[in-house]
């Protein structure tokens, strides 16, 4: 895998710490990428391709300030974890959030699993509405408390399912997922589908979330949220398109000055 220019991302994220390949490390730029770069998918909301090209990626993000979904995130975090040190494997998962369980899904997320000091963690920085902020050790049946919502690990027939608690006592699936490698391949055509195909969900809406310290803002099916780690959500429409433009830049971060931005619309591109 090529390399990235690691100053420039460290400068989008604002990180400055250490650059050891550590556990500390690991959580430290797991968390600054979450808070930096917004899941998003304004390109195929407008009908325009997804490219997994690790350059165009980092192009994406870092120079254009733009962010992404799964596939993009992870492969430029991916990459980071590599070039200082980390041993990665990528791995892809089936999303059960907001899923009946009779209902059969797709392997179309993907994940890391990163090696230290003969352990292993799940690191995801792109999940969107209730993605992880923070690394997750790959161990089983044990709460792990996070920034945000606390997770937990259950396994059965070599099957890993990861679970968040959204009340004292009710967990729900995020997704499922089995220790195997993923190759390329299997990244391309789940992204190809993801992106192009009329029955996804990100050709049907609109999806842009983004962590903050306290809370998470949603925006999906032309909805407003802010969701607060206390219980509170402040929920609104979005009035129309330039109330749209105006939420992506002030509230998401993207920049004014890109097309996609200063062009959006709640409407698809025909």
């Amino acid at each position: 895998m090529s390399s990235i220019d690691l100053d420039s991302y460290l400068r989008r994220i604002g990180y400055q710490g250490s650059l050891e390949p550590t556990v500390e490390t690991l959580c430290a730029l797991h968390l600054a990428h979450c808070y930096t770069f917004p899941f998003e998918n304004l390109n195929s909301w407008n009908k325009l391709p997804v490219s997994l090209s690790l350059p165009d990626i980092e192009a994406k993000f870092v120079r254009d300030q733009r962010g992404g979904y799964c596939f993009e995130g992870n492969t430029l975090f991916s990459a980071v974890l590599r070039q200082l040190g980390y041993q990665v494997s990528s791995l892809i998962a089936r999303v059960r959030w907001m899923r009946p369980p009779e209902e059969q899904t797709a392997r179309s997320h993907m994940l890391l699993r990163v090696e230290i000091d003969g352990e292993f963690w799940i690191a995801d920085v792109a999940f969107g509405a209730v993605g992880q902020t923070v690394p997750l050790k790959l161990e089983m049946d044990v709460t792990q408390l996070t920034p945000h919502e606390p997770r937990r690990y259950r396994m059965e027939d070599g099957i890993v399912t990861q679970q968040m608690r959204i009340s004292e006592d009710r967990w729900e699936d995020v997704y499922r997922f089995d220790l195997h490698e993923a190759v390329p391949i299997d990244f391309e055509v789940a992204n190809w589908y993801i992106s192009t195909h009329p029955d996804s969900l990100f050709r049907k809406t609109l999806f842009v979330t983004l962590p903050r310290v306290d809370h998470r803002l949603i925006l999906v099916f032309g909805e407003f949220t802010k969701r607060f780690l206390d219980g509170r959500v402040e929920k609104r429409l979005v009035a129309d398109d330039a109330d749209l433009r105006s939420l992506l830049i002030r509230e998401f971060g993207l920049p004014a000055e890109h097309p996609l931005v200063s062009g959006a619309s709640l409407t698809p591109t025909a």
